[in-house]
C-alpha cells in the first residue's frame, strides 16, 4: 500500500477543494481513489492540517 506524505495529501485535498478538478481526475493523477480524496477532504475541512500529521 502506498503511503502519502502530509504534503501530498494536502496538495490532493486542496486541488479538490478548489473546485477546478473532480476527485476521479485527481485520483488518477496521484493513484488514489476518489473515496479516499472525499474522506481526506472531509477530515481536513473539520480538523485542518493537523489531521494529516
Amino acid at each position: 500500500m502506498w503511503k502519502f506524505s502530509v504534503k501530498e495529501k494536502l496538495e490532493i485535498v486542496l486541488r479538490y477543494l478548489e473546485g477546478n478538478e473532480v476527485a476521479p481526475s485527481i485520483g488518477r493523477k496521484y493513484g488514489v481513489s476518489k473515496t479516499q480524496i472525499y474522506s481526506w477532504a472531509k477530515l481536513y475541512s473539520e480538523w485542518g492540517l493537523k489531521v494529516f500529521e
